[in-house]
């Protein structure tokens, strides 16, 4: 007989795998980009019959944010659409939805974590392989799987502090692997020429000692290892050093620090704030307002959802950090960089919009358990 936790565990791993999987996989694999939410249905379906007795759902700051969500997506969204269009317009429904459920799972088992991060690192590594040889080298700015190289950027910051997370922890096996999937997602992160990710690495990997109980030699040395690597690459006429000059100068006028794009399309949507104050804006419209997104995440719920939703998200992170300070002393080593991480991922947030990005809400929701340091397992 399969017992129940085999079957989670295996969906875990499955949501793991399939969450690298961006749309120019659909060309191998029919539909490939919606693995990840039918698994992540799987796991919802089966956490709720194995552990309903366990789920509590209750009033919160995070689930007036995520009402908020539902109501303005409502609103501005018929229902009336196809099921295609229903997963685009409600993406981060589905996307904060999976990983409620998820994230319960690594409370009710705190080893799963473990194991839903060597999945994806995993995932990652493989399919940046993949389309890293199948393009041949030959690209401005490299996206993996993905349209847009953002979002590999992002998955690539995500896989450092994964990395981190599993080469600090107590009982984990071959750690050299971890430092090689560090190093093989800063180059990644590299190839993709976003620029805020890489500083949002820099950053992060800044905060480190702030936020570590003890600062370890290990971290030191890896810390300086990488910041050699970086400057080496950069010395010399290579590929990566052509990628390096994105990073102090841009590529283009527009993406020049002096004359960049984001300062006028920032201006132009909070010029126009009463369009979309209360309950967002249908982003079919935002054309009128600029023929370009936000880019800034902050402003994108902002834009998208309306006044309240961006209150309460604001002052969730804020009590999220307040908590991670009130509750340290209780908190594992290793756990430290899932909250480094995530202030590497906000001041992402900055530049560009990730509110459709799979990883940053379990990310997120991950974060929020560990610093609630709560001894039950509920959805709250």
């Amino acid at each position: 007989m399969i017992h129940k936790h085999n079957i989670i565990k295996t969906l875990v791993i499955l949501m793991g795998i399939s969450i690298s999987l961006g749309e120019k996989f659909n060309e191998f694999i029919p539909n490939a980009s919606l693995v990840y939410v039918f698994i992540g249905f799987l796991l919802m379906l089966t956490s709720i019959i194995f552990y309903s007795n366990k789920i509590i759902i209750k009033f919160s700051l995070f689930f007036m944010f995520f009402l908020t969500i539902i109501l303005s997506t409502v609103i501005n969204y018929s229902l009336n659409i196809s099921f295609l269009e229903f997963i685009d317009y409600y993406k981060p429904v589905i996307f904060i939805s999976i990983a409620l459920l998820l994230v319960f799972n690594f409370k009710n088992d705190s080893k799963l974590i473990g194991t839903f991060l060597k999945s994806f690192i995993f995932s990652y590594v493989f399919v940046f392989a993949f389309f890293l040889f199948k393009e041949n080298f030959q690209f401005t700015r490299f996206s993996s799987s993905y349209m847009n190289p953002n979002s590999f950027a992002f998955d690539s910051l995500t896989i450092i502090f994964s990395s981190l997370y599993l080469l600090f922890s107590k009982d984990v096996k071959h750690r050299f692997l971890y430092i090689i999937t560090i190093i093989v997602s800063v180059f990644g992160l590299i190839l993709s020429g976003t620029r805020s990710s890489l500083l949002g690495m820099i950053i992060g990997i800044l905060l480190i000692p702030l936020f570590t109980k003890k600062v370890r030699i290990k971290s030191l040395v890896l810390i300086g290892s990488l910041s050699f690597l970086i400057l080496i690459l950069y010395q010399y006429d290579n590929f990566i050093s052509d990628k390096m000059m994105r990073f102090l100068y841009g590529d283009s006028q527009a993406s020049s620090y002096q004359d960049n794009l984001r300062y006028e399309i920032w201006k132009d949507y909070l010029i126009n704030v009463k369009s979309f104050f209360w309950f967002g804006l249908n982003i079919n419209k935002w054309n009128q307002i600029n023929d370009r997104i936000t880019h800034n995440t902050f402003l994108f719920v902002f834009v998208n959802y309306g006044f309240l939703t961006i209150l309460t998200y604001i002052i969730l992170i804020i009590s999220t950090f307040k908590k991670y300070f009130k509750n340290r002393a209780e908190i594992f080593n290793n756990e430290v960089y899932i909250i480094v991480g995530l202030l590497s991922l906000l001041f992402t947030y900055l530049f560009i919009d990730i509110i459709n990005f799979r990883i940053f809400w379990i990310w997120f929701l991950l974060s929020m358990s560990i610093v609630n340091n709560s001894k039950k397992t509920e959805i709250s």
